[in-house]
This record gives structure tokens, sequence and C-alpha cells, in this order.
């Protein structure tokens, strides 16, 4: 769970110097609720770990899900469950 306290101390960081250069408070908070929103819309394209899947009984799916891990990263993928 360290990603969520990672990019939450990289969006303190960045709001200083956005302020800086973006002085009027309305527009500043535009600009921030536009960054928020293009990380809000990203998890409409994650999958669900394949981890979490596989502890649930999710089997099928955790095929599907490495799968596309396998084809993005250019591998072959892994055989289908065993039923």
């Amino acid at each position: 769970a360290w990603l969520p306290n990672v990019l939450f101390s990289a969006g303190q960081i960045l709001d200083s110097p956005l302020a800086y250069y973006i002085p009027q408070w309305r527009t500043f908070l535009w600009a921030v609720q536009g960054v928020v929103l293009v990380g809000v819309l990203n998890l409409f394209f994650l999958r669900e770990s394949p981890q979490w899947l596989a502890a649930n009984g999710y089997s099928d799916e955790v095929h599907v899900v490495l799968s596309a891990m396998a084809t993005t990263n250019g591998c072959k993928p892994p055989p289908p469950p065993l039923k």
C-alpha cells in the first residue's frame, strides 16, 4: 500500500510550484481537480490483481489477467487453468 502514500506526497510537493504559477485560487483548484480526475479515470482501466482473484476463487479471471499481462510484456500467455 505504498503507492497511494507516494502519490499523495508527490501531490503535496507539486502543490507549491503549481500555486506559484497559478495565483488565482479558483483556477488553481480547477487545475488540481483536473489532475485528480485523470487519476480517478485511470481506475476504470486497471484490472484486478491476479493475487486477489486467485485468493477469492476466480481462476478463469486470473488466467485472463495473466494472459493480458504476458501479451503486454511480449511473452507467451500461460496455459489455461486445470478444471
